[in-house]
């Protein structure tokens, strides 16, 4: 049985756990906000900055989201390919996304406000590569390649499970918009270090 929890529920950090403690006693609040968990208050800013929903599937609670995944490309003699090579919080611990191998930046979408276009130009020019700001990346350097779904355990909030839509695209950089020293997203709670590295092509499946 499905029960679609509130878009926006507004509430505080007891509620939250109040939640949680009646629909999945087992999860362990302790191991949130340490290692590479998330803090409860960080689940809270996602769902009321509609950043992901919340859903009981059985009794199993599912955080909702939606995700665009941004290949960057810069060609040189060599094709460049630009990682996301650090994320350290402003708590000094250090963050892993795990992100796959081709992905060059990931970035959750606002649920019911932006098409997954928007939210990709949203990444690149505001978000995430604050050095590109005089030169934005433009729709037409931008190529959809495919919409996939995944369901898997929540590595950010332990206990919880993930249905992640994730819409991928590639992305071209001009030389204007290319900085051979990288880039660093400058966040209130962390910070993202980006850097360009050759391309290996992918084997195929």
């Amino acid at each position: 049985m499905k029960f679609q929890l509130p878009e926006k529920l507004r509430f505080g950090l007891q509620d939250l756990i109040e939640l949680i403690r009646e629909t999945n006693p087992n999860i362990d609040l302790s191991l949130w906000g340490k290692g590479e968990a998330k803090t409860a208050t960080h689940l809270i800013d996602e769902v009321n900055n509609g950043e992901c929903t919340l859903e009981l599937i059985d009794g199993v609670l599912y955080q909702n989201i939606k995700v665009v995944s941004i290949s960057i490309y810069y060609q040189q003699r060599k094709t460049l390919i630009l990682r996301e090579t650090e994320q350290i919080f402003a708590d000094g611990r250090p963050g892993n996304r795990n992100l796959s191998d081709n992905c060059s930046v990931a970035e959750k979408m606002k649920i019911g406000k932006e098409n997954p276009l928007e939210a990709t130009l949203r990444a690149i020019n505001k978000e995430e590569l604050s050095k590109i700001k005089d030169v934005p990346v433009t729709e037409s350097q931008l190529r959809f390649i495919r919409t996939i779904q995944r369901e898997n355990p929540s590595a950010s909030y332990p206990g919880i499970f993930t249905n992640k839509e994730i819409h991928t695209f590639e992305c071209i950089f001009t030389d204007e918009q290319f900085n051979p020293e990288g880039y660093i997203e400058v966040q209130e709670d962390k910070r993202t270090y980006f850097e360009w590295t050759i391309r290996i092509p992918s084997q195929p499946e």
